[in-house]
């Protein structure tokens, strides 16, 4: 199994998260944003990053660090045993209560993180048969959905959890129409799964050749409501992809190693229920990408590349993405990087953390393209994997 690998808002989302009694459809899916763990923090409140350390002992610790409101990381010197992960990073729930990440061996471990900043392990190791390969959380903070990477016959597809309000403990739902493995949609290979941003109900799934490498989900049902073929390509290893906080696009990057095509990034444009292609650019080995609060810049990681590089976004152009160019290091230059975190709210909204073979690069993402190297974080953070930061 080959691996390689939010609107800005207020410190409140505006809703009133005490009566959740019509946030659901008659099946109880949550329908809309509302939820136990929906709440967001106080934006500018310094933030938990768990950094995975892989080749350290058995590689099952995360080192804790705390991300102050003016950029500043810096490494408590604690960690906690979450279990070994390699690219793709975690995800928190809305509210950053708690952390979820895929691990190296197809389970996924989920923390929790207490008021003083300690974290403690909630379920290390949990698997409901899936085998995951990256994850996502649906704005409730209510439920998880996790990516098995395998063959459709194997189980790969899109897998559903949902994590307790109390305890964090997940379970397998029990009012979506899960097949006979548990999926809610099976898949072929797939990479990603990306919630559509103000749409509770919508899911991109990037997963391909067939029928499409990129699939609109309905998450209430299950429902494949629109397909399209990227890269048009049987051959293609798609390997990650990401949404604008507008929901207007999605990319999502193709590194097969055996294709006659050169590896690229495509662009998709999401309208209603539609989606169209926006452009492809050659790119080569696309392992992770970040975007900006405000929906015009990302950064991708070329992992092989040894590069970072800079797109200006336009969802109203008909190419959408324009390569800027390698993002500019006035000290040492981007080595293997790989999975990408960006903080999407308060004073460091476009804050983004890259892992990189030497620690953690941080970047600030400008308007347009632009974006600013501020430097590597070593220490014990040499060669991280996986990543969190919270919302």
């Amino acid at each position: 199994d080959e691996t390689d690998e939010t609107d800005e808002t207020d410190e409140t989302d505006g809703t009133d998260d005490t009566d959740d009694t019509d946030d659901t459809d008659d099946t109880g899916t949550p329908t809309d944003a509302s939820g136990c763990r929906s709440e967001p923090r106080a934006a500018d409140a310094d933030r938990i990053v768990l950094a995975n350390l892989p080749y350290e002992d058995a590689g099952n610790d995360w080192a804790i660090l705390t991300l102050s409101a003016d950029g500043t990381l810096s490494d408590t010197g604690a960690s906690v045993r979450a279990g070994r992960t390699y690219l793709n990073p975690g995800v928190f729930t809305p509210d950053g209560s708690l952390g979820i990440a895929p691990l190296d061996d197809g389970t996924i471990s989920i923390v929790a993180v207490q008021d003083d900043g300690s974290v403690e392990i909630v379920e290390a190791g949990f698997t409901s048969g899936f085998y995951a390969e990256s994850v996502a959380i649906h704005p409730s903070g209510e439920r998880v959905y996790i990516v098995d990477r395998n063959w459709e016959e194997n189980g790969g597809g899109l897998y559903v959890l949902d994590i307790d309000c109390t305890t964090g403990i997940p379970t397998v739902p029990t009012d979506l129409p899960l097949d006979r493995l548990g999926r809610l949609v099976s898949a072929k290979l797939p990479a990603a799964a990306l919630p559509v941003p103000g749409r509770p109900d919508r899911l991109v799934l990037i997963a391909g050749p067939t029928p499409g490498d990129v699939r609109l989900i309905d998450t209430t049902s299950g429902t494949v409501l629109d397909t399209l073929d990227a890269f048009m390509d049987d051959d293609a290893w798609l390997t990650t992809g990401a949404i604008t906080p507008s929901g207007e696009l999605v990319l999502l990057t193709d590194t097969s190693a055996w294709s006659t095509s050169a590896n690229a990034l495509a662009a998709v444009r999401l309208s209603g229920d539609t989606l169209t292609l926006a452009g492809i650019d050659e790119l080569y080995d696309g392992v992770s990408i970040g975007i900006s609060p405000d929906s015009t810049t990302a950064i991708v990681s070329s992992g092989y590349g040894d590069d970072i590089l800079r797109l200006s976004l336009d969802a109203d152009a008909a190419d959408a993405v324009s390569l800027e160019g390698s993002l500019s290091s006035s000290e040492d230059p981007p080595q293997i990087p790989g999975g990408i975190v960006t903080v999407q709210r308060g004073s460091l909204a476009g804050f983004s953390l890259v892992a990189e073979v030497y620690g953690l690069r941080s970047i600030q993402l400008g308007p347009h393209g632009d974006a600013l190297d501020q430097g590597l974080t070593g220490g014990r953070l040499v060669n991280p994997a996986g990543l969190l930061v919270q919302p």
